[in-house]
């Protein structure tokens, strides 16, 4: 399941995405509560100036199911937003117990697909990636959509047994 919209304020001037990933100033998503505990991928909320960049962040709320990879799409409007790269929280990363990488790619205009990939070692709940999103320098001030649109399963669901292994390049 994923939840939530997030809020992308444009106006607010802010440090780099870098620098904030260095600094821990990137405002990471609280899990949303709801009546029964399901998986989600939640995004968090984020500010960036008209011509520059905001950086999205994206977190595993697993309630307590082993997931092994996430499969999310973020919805944007394409006339103020792009996504420009994506990256991996480094304490689910290469080398580590968890070992993924992040795969991210346009599905469209105002469209995102990212994932969580590699064995089938479990992610902790926690941050998942951050991706910076460039901001159109037209774009006027105020508040804007990101969502997680709804549709795609974790790769843990994808793997349930009796069914075949659905993620790109498997046979």
């Amino acid at each position: 399941m994923y939840r939530g919209l997030m809020q992308l304020l444009v106006g607010t001037a802010m440090l780099s995405c870098v620098a904030a990933r260095a600094v821990g100033g990137l405002i990471l998503p609280s899990p949303t509560p709801t009546a029964t505990a399901s998986t989600a991928v939640n995004l968090g909320n984020t500010v960036g100036p008209p011509g520059g960049i905001a950086c999205v962040a994206a977190a595993l709320a697993a309630a307590g199911t082993q997931v092994t990879g996430t499969v999310n799409d973020i919805g944007f409007d394409a006339a103020f937003f792009a996504v420009s790269k994506c990256t991996i929280n480094p304490d689910i990363g290469s080398g580590t117990p968890s070992d993924k990488v992040v795969s991210y790619s346009a599905l469209g205009p105002g469209a995102e697909r990212t994932s969580i990939l590699g064995n089938l070692n479990p992610i902790p709940d926690g941050p998942l990636y951050a991706c910076d999103i460039t901001i159109a320098a037209g774009t006027p001030d105020g508040p804007y959509t990101v969502s997680n649109l709804p549709g795609h399963p974790t790769e843990a669901a994808m793997r349930s047994p009796g069914l075949p292994d659905r993620r790109a390049g498997s046979s």
